[in-house]
């Protein structure tokens, strides 16, 4: 059975890192959706470069048995997540997050790390540099 995958993202985004996700999922022929954590499919990335998510946040709740995983793709946004939290598009994706990570569906930390340095990575080194694409890997069986 193949995978499917709801990925979050964020506005703005960062681009590098999303579109190594999606260009990774399209290799390892893994689908996925993408759900802007916004009030419109409309999103940039943090260099500038607007672009068309498949859906937004909101449309993701309830739909959480369609899919194996949850990514996040995350971005210059996070820093004001504080300021705006209240927001519907947030209080949505937190929704989103805890019940993926209820029916065990997101990507486990302690076995992202495990994969990392199973593949050589110098761990710390790659969780400074905020480079995560390799959590992507590890799909729910």
């Amino acid at each position: 059975m193949a995978k499917m995958v709801a990925v979050l993202v964020v506005n703005p985004v960062n681009g590098s890192g999303l579109f190594q996700y999606l260009e990774a999922f399209f290799e390892n022929g893994i689908s996925y959706k993408t759900f802007a954590v916004a009030e419109t499919t409309q999103v940039k990335t943090n260099s500038g470069v607007s672009m068309k998510t498949d859906d937004v946040v909101a449309n993701l709740k309830g739909h959480e048995n369609e899919y194996d995983a949850l990514v996040f793709a995350c971005g210059d946004a996070m820093p004001k997540f504080g300021e705006n939290a209240g927001k519907q598009f947030n209080q949505d994706m937190l929704s989103v997050i805890k019940s993926f990570d209820e029916k065990g569906k997101m990507p486990n930390e302690k076995l992202f790390i495990n994969r990392l340095n199973n593949l050589g990575y110098e761990t710390n080194a790659m969780l400074e540099s905020n480079n995560h694409n390799m959590q992507l890997f590890y799909l729910p069986q």
